[in-house]
């Protein structure tokens, strides 16, 4: 007769819901995820007060995992600190479609995307670039967007290609445009496949004074190439934002459409 394996921590768990003990997470990463899930979901709105006995209550958790939780959002800037009003929620999270980059906000909210020209040229092909576009070019053309909301740095987008088609505006503001749609009315063809990664990189002093970031800080770099229906590859982009400040988000339907 074989049994399964309890771990300790099982084995402790166990003993103590056994013993009619309390039993809580004392994980502070679990905390502030769930915190940051809060504040982007606006069930935490902007100007709160996070408490921290309600917090222990309300997560089942411990005061210290309460504490170090706060302590990383102060560091990410979406809380602050202070004898006088407390803990106070003051920045927010955007949610920003992983395959378009559309950014949503909850209903009310009245933000702003403003979209500035940093760079347009062409470039040597190099051949990296030539593998990625299946491309024997000589050259490659170049355009890099810095994306703004509300006034502030929110998104450095670059998008390379081949042809003479003139620099397709990123799509980063508040649209219910199809994005399927807007590659078949810019290419005159149907989009096909487009294969996307995803890293945590660190920005070096140029990305960190664009983003108004500190040297060196983590960003969310997504690299990006969009592929038409007939197997064409069209364009090949990277997108870097603030990692505290952005929510990436994918999204099936039952039919496999992504969104």
């Amino acid at each position: 007769m074989s049994s399964e394996r309890v771990s300790p921590a099982e084995y402790r768990l166990m003993v103590r819901q056994r013993n009619g003990l309390d039993v809580r997470q004392r994980s502070p990463m679990r905390v502030h995820s769930m915190l940051r899930a809060g504040i982007r979901q606006g069930l935490v709105g902007t100007s709160e007060q996070l408490v921290e006995s309600d917090l222990v209550k309300s997560y089942a958790t411990s005061r210290n995992a309460v504490r170090e939780a706060m302590g990383l959002l102060v560091e990410e800037g979406l809380v602050t600190r202070s004898p006088r009003y407390g803990t106070v929620v003051v920045g927010s999270i955007s949610e920003v479609s992983l395959i378009t980059g559309q950014a949503w906000w909850q209903d009310g909210d009245k933000e702003t995307f403003e979209s500035i020209r940093l760079d347009a040229t062409a470039l040597p092909m190099t051949k990296m670039l030539q593998t990625w576009l299946a491309s024997a070019s000589a050259s490659v053309n170049l355009v890099e967007w810095l994306l703004r909301r509300d006034g502030s740095p929110f998104c450095v987008y670059t998008n390379y290609w081949t042809g003479t088609s003139t620099p397709r505006r990123p799509i980063n503001e508040h649209s219910t445009d199809d994005f399927s749609e807007l590659f078949r009315d810019y290419y005159g063809v149907a989009l096909g496949t487009v294969e996307l990664n995803v890293e945590a990189v660190m920005c070096d002093a140029r990305m960190a004074k664009i983003l108004d970031l500190e040297s060196g800080q983590p960003v969310l770099f997504r690299e990006r190439l969009l592929i038409d229906s007939e197997g064409n590859p069209r364009e090949y982009s990277h997108a870097y934002w603030p990692g505290s400040k952005v929510s990436l988000h994918l999204s099936t339907h039952a039919d496999g459409v992504l969104c």
